[in-house]
């Protein structure tokens, strides 16, 4: 038989009340989304580099560049590449500088600067002691 038995002394679990949410989307012929509607608000994609939410009076236009951009919970990053095509600079989105990281031949790192929010330790970095890439 298979009964459960609480652990003394644990917290008793409390439901999560479920909020439905309305989404609707619409692709083209090509299987790109174009358009969604989710609670009420529109977004409109235009290829994979543009979109515009609410569009009308008070809308917001949102531009993606080729090199990348990346979210670190809401605070947007755009990742700058150098001629070989490794990312060594991090703006915010207004452009100012993150950080900077310059590199020697094979990847080591010769030179950073600033914060860097999505590199949890690396063995190259200063502060950092084990091995490897972990992101956030």
């Amino acid at each position: 038989m298979n009964t459960k038995t609480p652990i003394p002394g644990s917290p008793t679990p409390t439901p999560v009340p479920f909020t439905s949410v309305s989404a609707k989307f619409t692709y083209d012929g090509d299987g790109r989304m174009v358009k969604s509607v989710i609670d009420g608000v529109t977004t409109l994609y235009v290829g994979a580099h543009y979109e515009v939410t609410n569009p009308g009076a008070g809308q917001a236009v949102t531009k993606y560049y080729p090199g990348g951009a990346m979210r670190v919970g809401t605070t947007l990053y755009y990742l700058l590449s150098d001629h070989l095509g490794s990312t060594s600079i991090m703006t915010n989105s207004t452009g100012a500088k993150v950080s900077e990281l310059r590199y020697k031949a094979w990847g080591d790192v010769r030179y950073n600067s600033g914060a860097i929010p999505y590199l949890i330790p690396h063995p190259k970095l200063p502060g950092c002691v084990d091995g490897g890439f972990l992101y956030a």
